[in-house]
Order: structure tokens, then sequence, then C-alpha cells
């Protein structure tokens, strides 16, 4: 919706499905008949954005928020133990946060541009990671933690410049702390004595 000239709001939404990739079949040599593995189920999002927009002569620039709910969050991450990627269904996820950015043209040889995003992550329930010997599944305690390799923030920027035929630029990007593991838990090296 233009609000005038130089303004517009705009709003979206968008459904999504994500049928698991053949690398998550390759990392089994064999699924027993009826397991889980023999039947993936696909991840499947429900998408939502608002936001403004703003442009004139020299400038343009958003801001947005989002919203995003995954049903069967499909995930990878590497078990030191096992020394390979595992993949693993971590069910109900949210992610949420804010992105805005900004370009500044003072003549047409000369661009600045700005960006930044800021987000949340949100693992609902704890996921099954096996059984005990007597059938009963064991936890790992994921509820309410943030999605291992979710960023908190990102933020960077760029200038570039035209001089005839030749064109001339400088970008660097800062991206925030992630975690390593779904749980949420610190990460140590060396060893202790």
């Amino acid at each position: 919706y233009h609000v005038n000239d130089a303004a517009s709001v705009f709003a979206g939404y968008s459904k999504g499905i994500a049928p698991p990739g053949a690398d998550s079949f390759y990392n089994a040599f064999f699924f027993a008949p009826g397991t889980a593995g023999t039947k993936p189920t696909p991840e499947t999002t429900d998408n939502f954005d608002l936001g403004l927009r703003y442009r004139t002569g020299h400038i343009q620039a958003q801001v947005s928020g989002f919203y995003n709910q995954f049903h069967n969050r499909l995930a990878s991450a590497y078990d030191p133990t096992l020394d390979q990627n595992v993949y693993r269904n971590l069910g109900n996820v949210r992610k949420y946060g804010i992105d805005g950015s900004i370009a500044y043209q003072p003549i047409d040889a000369l661009t600045f541009y700005l960006q930044g995003s800021v987000m949340k992550s949100e693992i609902r329930d704890n996921v099954a990671i096996g059984e005990n010997a007597d059938g009963t599944t064991i936890y790992a305690p994921t509820a309410g933690k943030r999605e291992s390799g979710a960023a908190t923030y990102s933020w960077g920027g760029s200038v570039r410049g035209e001089l005839g035929p030749v064109e001339l630029g400088l970008t660097a990007k800062r991206t925030g702390p992630r975690y390593v593991y779904d749980t949420n838990l610190a990460t140590y090296q060396g060893s202790f004595v």
C-alpha cells in the first residue's frame, strides 16, 4: 500500500514445504521396515512479514518484522562421538525478528549501504534422542532453547564507487553469536587434569 510517493507499507504470508534431502538418507545404510527413518515427515512453514519501505532520489530504506513457524523442523549437526553429521527433527520451532536496511546515493557514482537484523529462535519441545533399554524415550532438554546455528544478530555495510568502466567496493559483515548445540550448552576445548 502506497502511503505517499516516498513510503509504502507491505505485508505477506507464505506457506512452505521442504521434503527431507537425499543427504539424510545417505547418512544411514539401512532403515529397518516400520521405523521412523523409512517415512520421514516433510518440514512445513507458515511465514508472516510486515514492513515499511521508503524511497526518495538519494535514499532507499526498509524495515520489516517477520515470524516463521516451522513444523517438523529438519536440521543437521556434527556429532563428535560418531564423527559425522546427523539429521534430526526438532519438531515445532518458531523464529521471529526485525530486518532493516538503508542505501544512500549522494551521487550516481557512489553508494553507501547498511543492513542489520535481530532474530529470536525457539524450539518448542524437548527432542527425542533415543530409547532406554525398557523402551522409554530419552529426551534432550531443548524446550525453550534457541536453535543451533541461528545467530542472534547480524549487521554489515558496503560502499561502492564507479570510476568510468571500473567499479570498486568494500563490504563487511558481522554475524552475532550462535549455539553449537540445540540444548544451548557450552562447548569446551582442552583437557582437565
